[in-house]
């Protein structure tokens, strides 16, 4: 739970006997550093048509602070990362990165998952983590959109076919007789 670097304290011994009596003595502890670091992409998929938001949590679970380089990678076609170029964490601390995917706007079609990475870069002697996700990408109209849309032309077309037929033969038998 201590910080790196040096630590000054004071040792106080003081008789159980006489507690008049007692010394001190001044002293100084130099406090190695410790790395250690968790990062993680919550949530790891995402579904949308425009904007989903995604957030790195980095723990920094040793005694020294870190600035972490973020850097996407391995974006698929289609999609846009929004993502702070680097985040300070202090020590045993969490720190929260907002992340925003962008889609492409698609009008017609399935959806589609589209996978993106970013690297989390901490500095020596930490290696880089690669926090990979998924970015499903919806359509504004679903694949049947169209197909439905040609059937009910097909439908209308034909039932104004059959009217027109029924309309020409009413009127070759001839205006009905008046009462």
């Amino acid at each position: 739970g201590s910080l790196a670097g040096i630590a000054p304290f004071r040792l106080t011994a003081t008789s159980a006997l006489h507690f008049q009596v007692s010394s001190s003595v001044a002293g100084r502890v130099d406090v190695a550093p410790y790395y250690e670091l968790a990062a993680e992409l919550v949530p790891t998929s995402g579904t949308g048509r425009g904007l989903t938001r995604h957030h790195i949590m980095l723990d920094n679970r040793g005694n020294v602070p870190l600035r972490i380089m973020l850097q996407p990678t391995d974006v698929a076609d289609g999609l846009r990362l929004g993502v702070p170029p680097f985040a300070d964490v202090a020590p045993g601390r969490v720190t929260e990165v907002p992340v925003s995917v962008y889609g492409s706007r698609r009008w017609i079609g399935r959806p589609e998952p589209r996978p993106f990475s970013i690297i989390a870069e901490a500095p020596e002697p930490l290696a880089a983590t690669r926090l990979s996700g998924t970015r499903t990408v919806l359509p504004v109209f679903p694949s049947w959109v169209p197909v439905a849309a040609v059937g009910l032309v097909v439908v209308a077309a034909a039932g104004a076919t059959a009217a027109t037929q029924l309309l020409g033969k009413h009127s070759q038998a001839g205006p009905s007789p008046s009462i």
